[in-house]
């Protein structure tokens, strides 16, 4: 169905990036299910003071983005849940999105690279019914791929789901691998003075290489079937290197 020719998009700038997803979308329109997609809304954080929402995306550097609109709306010493909850507008339609006069953002990772640090920090917790230990990560993505879109975890809920990019015209799309950059200019581009930027906690295993390059061939397939449209759209590399095999 999609043609896998990959492309730098965290070395593009935000109009490249949009002109990019663009381009895709345009092809990924082509085999989507219309029906299913638009039972889907999306949540924003939204502060209106300075007109500007974001997707609330997890496992995207979202504690950082909400400690951003923690100090947009002074609201410092809120713990991240609590803000999150009092400040999220749920379920909004694509159109109502783009038809704000708010600037809108998102943010996207490698899938594979995101789910692993779901599992690195417990946002998705998969114990073994023996022993009461966490699970390996293998087990833990065949957990997440018995889940279908309508009932996996948000924090594995994929961005093309989660966030409608093929339906609202974001202004600006950032990545956890330009993440400190990408929040600066954005904010530089809305006019917004916060001082120091929060930095990101990537909760990502030290190990974290060799646990990716233990998946099974036959696993990371399936993950790139389940997550088809956040690696096309995003011009993410097919996660199977060339002339890797198992063991």
């Amino acid at each position: 169905m999609y043609c896998l020719l990959f492309q730098n998009f965290a070395d593009m700038t935000m109009e490249e990036r949009k002109q990019f997803v663009a381009r895709r979308c345009s092809e990924v329109n082509k085999w989507r299910d219309e029906d299913e997609l638009n039972e889907v809304k999306v949540s924003v954080l939204y502060d209106k003071e300075h007109s500007i929402m974001t997707c609330n995306n997890f496992k995207v550097g979202s504690s950082s983005i909400v400690e951003v609109f923690k100090s947009l709306s002074q609201h410092i010493t809120q713990d991240i849940k609590s803000f999150r909850f009092y400040n999220l507008s749920q379920g909004l339609s694509p159109e109502s999105i783009n038809n704000s006069s708010a600037k809108t953002v998102m943010f996207v990772r490698e899938p594979l690279q995101r789910l692993l640090s779901a599992y690195g920090n417990g946002a998705i917790v998969q114990r073994d019914n023996n022993t009461g230990k966490k699970v390996p990560f293998v087990t833990f993505l065949e957990d997440v791929l018995k889940v279908d879109d309508h009932q996996v975890n948000h924090h594995a809920l994929s961005y093309f789901y989660r966030c409608r990019p093929c339906d609202i015209d974001y202004d600006y799309i950032g990545t956890m691998e330009t993440f400190d950059e990408d929040i600066k200019y954005i904010l530089q581009q809305s006019h917004i003075d916060i001082g120091i930027v929060p930095h990101r906690n990537n909760h990502k295993p030290h190990d974290s290489d060799d646990i990716l390059k233990n998946v099974p061939i036959d696993i990371k397939v399936k993950i790139w079937e389940r997550y088809k449209e956040d690696y096309f759209i995003y011009g993410y590399p097919y996660p199977i290197r060339k002339g890797e095999t198992n063991g």
